[in-house]
């Protein structure tokens, strides 16, 4: 029986990744998939710093990056993802799974609601959609739900993201979704003049490929956020991303981004 995981850990340096890994590899039952044999827990839930980077042998942050500026962009371009990381592989990156034409046409909405009631409910960006499934081409991720709440301080306040997802893989997925993540929510917090906060992905099958046990993911210390080149009004931003990719190279940190350290 696949086992569903009772979230009582402490939260360190932001985040839970190394409890949820460890939940996987030692509590996960073995489950065969279509892609091969996988440790599966059911219901793990992560929360992270926005702009958090993970780190895992083999990582290649240009790819994160890519996928992030399609999304922002709304736009599939699965060359610039070649010209970007050459050894990818394509067919993981197919029009079904394109996240960015998906949300490209909800956001604006999403930042009205958010402008008028700031302690809505309601504001849920929809990836997949009922018409997918149950098939191939239902995104890993459902929904993105945004709150804006009070920070440590009364005079802070920071929006985040709640993520939910059907299907995780740890080794190969999550890196690069937490990058997508947090570039949504810092554009949207951007957008309306407020601090990016945390992420939290809950996810149905939360798994571990076994041919990937070598790459296991850890929260590094370094972090990333955008300039002050990049715009802060949302139909400028779409337009913005999309003029960037395909300046995009191999080996090269995008225009827009800076590095930092955690902590």
């Amino acid at each position: 029986m696949t086992k569903h995981t009772e979230e009582t850990e402490s939260f360190s340096g932001g985040s839970n990744l190394d409890y949820l890994v460890r939940s996987v590899m030692r509590n996960g039952d073995r489950v065969e998939s279509r892609y091969g044999t996988t440790r599966e827990i059911i219901g793990g839930r992560l929360r992270v710093e926005s702009g958090s980077l993970i780190q895992r042998p083999g990582i290649n942050y240009n790819l994160g990056f890519m996928e992030m500026y399609q999304l922002l962009g709304g736009i599939y371009d699965p060359e610039a993802i070649q010209r970007v990381a050459p050894k990818a592989d394509l067919s993981l990156f197919t029009p079904d799974m394109a996240y960015g034409p998906r949300i490209v046409d909800q956001i604006s909405p999403i930042l009205e609601a958010l402008r008028k009631d700031q302690r809505t409910r309601q504001a849920v960006v929809f990836v997949g959609k009922p018409d997918n499934g149950p098939t191939s081409s239902l995104p890993c991720t459902i929904t993105i739900q945004f709150f804006i709440r009070p920070g440590k301080r009364l005079a802070d306040n920071f929006i985040h993201a709640y993520v939910n997802m059907r299907s995780w893989d740890l080794c190969r997925g999550l890196p690069y979704d937490i990058m997508m993540f947090s570039g949504l929510l810092e554009i949207v917090g951007r957008c309306l003049n407020y601090q990016a906060g945390n992420i939290t992905v809950c996810a149905g099958s939360t798994h571990i490929y076994s041919d990937q046990m070598d790459k296991i993911p850890y929260l590094s210390n370094r972090t990333w956020q955008f300039n002050e080149q990049v715009p802060d009004v949302w139909g400028d931003c779409v337009n913005w991303f999309r003029n960037e990719i395909p300046r995009m190279e191999y080996g090269k940190v995008p225009f827009g981004i800076k590095y930092g350290e955690r902590g």
